[in-house]
């Protein structure tokens, strides 16, 4: 355990956008938060809640404000998430091919460290733990932020947007939580995929990951008539939103959700008995043992 504790250390210490990016959108976020939209003292702003008519928001019902309290919660993680996935793409796909790029896999090679020790700090540091950092930030930076808007919003038209609920709070939570760990399955065999490319590609790494997806799908088209590839590599990367039946909720203006709606389109956890997820893992632990084989035996040395 220490030794993947230390290794994961090092994948932030090598890798410090992994840490620096999602800092950078949580301070971001609070800056928003503190300095965004001017609370007008103007007239009275006014929305839809569940297609109905529409409210002035300083005689919203109590559970009215909760159904706003729960989507704003939810939202405050998304664009923690979004970063997350992009830094998660390019560090799994640069993490093994670089080491060899610039001959650093001899010194670590030199270590008492077994390439299957490595290549499971890389996935279980893209897997796991930067997904719990994007949790955990976007849960600090939904607190602070919301205390914030609090004050920026308090006695102003707008103070029906920022009316706290714990109950409402410690329930998103706790499904954001659980949402996250299940996504992190679900995207485990991507995860894996890309860390087999980099390790295999020896140049031009990336002009393959684009290209040969896309060029073996074309193939399969012109020569099957079929497209299986597409609709695979279409269903790991958005399936799992499809699943939840997750749509957009649009801001103000437009119909929002009840929180008790949105609790119930992120529970994430029948996912669980989904066999795709399964296979999935299934998957992601044979692209592993192949990534683990390939490092072995190439150093480029």
């Amino acid at each position: 355990m220490n030794v993947m504790l230390t290794l994961i250390r090092r994948e932030f210490w090598e890798h410090r956008s992994l840490w620096l990016t999602p800092l950078a959108v949580a301070g971001l976020l609070v800056l928003l938060a503190a300095f965004g939209a001017h609370a007008s003292h103007g007239p009275r702003v006014t929305l839809q809640l569940d297609g109905r008519e529409q409210l002035f928001l300083d005689s919203l019902t109590p559970q009215d404000r909760s159904k706003l309290f729960g989507v704003q919660i939810g939202l405050f993680l998304v664009p923690q998430l979004l970063v997350m996935l992009v830094t998660v793409s390019f560090y799994v796909l640069d993490c093994l091919y670089t080491e060899r790029r610039d001959r650093s896999i001899l010194f670590w090679k030199s270590l008492p460290v077994s390439d299957a020790e490595t290549v499971a700090s890389k996935f279980l540091t893209a897997i796991l733990v930067l997904p719990l950092l994007a949790y955990v930030l976007s849960l600090v930076t939904g607190f602070i932020g919301y205390l914030l808007i609090s004050q920026r919003f308090s006695s102003t038209p707008w103070v029906g947007l920022a009316q706290w609920n714990t109950l409402v709070w410690l329930r998103m939570q706790a499904l954001l939580l659980a949402d996250t760990l299940v996504a992190a399955l679900w995207y485990a065999p991507l995860v894996a995929l890309l860390l087999l490319a980099s390790a295999w590609f020896r140049r031009n790494l990336y002009t393959w990951v684009l290209l040969l997806p896309v060029g073996v799908a074309y193939l399969e088209y012109r020569v099957f008539g079929t497209a299986y590839l597409t609709h695979l590599l279409t269903y790991r990367s958005v399936g799992f939103f499809a699943a939840l039946g997750l749509h957009p909720v649009t801001s103000l203006g437009g119909p929002m959700p009840a929180a008790a709606d949105l609790e119930s389109k992120l529970n994430a956890t029948g996912l669980i008995a989904s066999a795709d997820l399964w296979l999935g893992l299934v998957a992601a632990f044979a692209f592993l043992y192949l990534a683990v084989r390939i490092r072995r035996d190439r150093d480029d040395s």
